[in-house]
């Protein structure tokens, strides 16, 4: 079952880049967030968070039979999986706030969970330029977000687990949308 959602990884990194204009930010350093403190992840080891779910998939054979196929979370992943999550916030604001809502914890879910199988999960959440901001653009707003603000982020996150979480472990960076333009830029500007 991994193996499919490995190779749909690979292509997730090549998804979307768009590249925005870079607006001032009103944030401080001092409103940075602080991902020691774990209010500010979407998904953690061995935490009952968004990607603690039931996995449990139906199979239905050929004849009709159906069998339940039980989704085993890792219980000693030799490998962690850095997530990033996509454009998916409603927040009425140009950036999003630090708090998850069930959209942000629904698309962990199901696009990390099931890495649960193979990896301890770390998903952060990060002030990324909402759905909401990219529609009112399309009807003619002014760009207003900062984009500058999510990276920093994802980088502090990264920096984070680093530190925290990684003592040499091996780590696969995922992201979709927005977030794989962050994991793209990521890998560019941080880890090369």
């Amino acid at each position: 079952m991994m193996r499919g959602f490995l190779s749909a990884a690979s292509g997730v990194l090549a998804a979307c880049a768009i590249s925005l204009p870079v607006a001032a930010s009103a944030e401080t350093a001092a409103e940075a967030p602080d991902y020691a403190d774990g209010a500010n992840w979407l998904c953690l080891p061995e935490r009952d968070d968004a990607c603690a779910v039931d996995l449990d998939a139906a199979v239905i054979a050929a004849d009709g039979t159906v069998t339940v196929e039980e989704f085993t979370r890792a219980t000693d992943a030799k490998i962690d999986c850095f997530y990033v999550y996509p454009t998916i916030s409603f927040d009425s604001t140009p950036n999003s706030d630090l708090n998850a809502g069930p959209e942000e914890e629904r698309v962990a879910a199901l696009q990390l969970g099931a890495f649960g199988e193979t990896c301890r999960l770390f998903a952060p959440v990060y002030r990324q330029i909402p759905l909401t901001h990219l529609q009112s653009l399309m009807g003619g707003a002014e760009f207003s977000a900062d984009p500058e603000l999510g990276f920093n982020d994802v980088v502090d996150a990264w920096n984070t687990y680093l530190e925290t979480e990684n003592n040499g472990r091996g780590v696969v960076l995922i992201g979709h949308s927005q977030g794989a333009r962050m994991v793209e830029r990521l890998m560019r500007e941080t880890i090369s």
